[in-house]
């Protein structure tokens, strides 16, 4: 009984998918190459598959150990190549890898 409140401790800092895609960009970058060569990059570095939101732009979900949402990386194709938009659910984590991609 006494490890119920810490487990709700920790489950309060949690944010879902959906809260990360509505909130403002943390970070965001713009890249001249097309959105497959961002894309696959991406997932390469991150060992990740993208999903694709309701606008049909890739979102790179990542992930801690038990599969919570610590940040979301939407890549959205332009006239001038991809921007990148990296949501973070805290500071801490580390998500620059994508600059290597740009």
């Amino acid at each position: 009984m006494r490890y119920i409140p810490l487990a709700f401790t920790l489950l309060a800092g949690c944010a879902s998918v959906g809260d990360l895609q509505s909130s403002e960009p943390d970070r965001s970058g713009q890249s001249t190459k097309p959105i497959d060569e961002v894309s696959r990059c991406i997932a390469y570095k991150s060992a990740a598959a993208p999903i694709t939101n309701e606008a049909g732009h890739p979102v790179f979900i990542m992930t801690n150990g038990y599969g919570a949402p610590l940040a979301t990386i939407t890549l959205i194709g332009n006239d001038a190549g991809t921007k990148i938009e990296v949501r973070q659910a805290n500071g801490i984590v580390q998500t620059g890898f994508w600059r290597d991609c740009i």
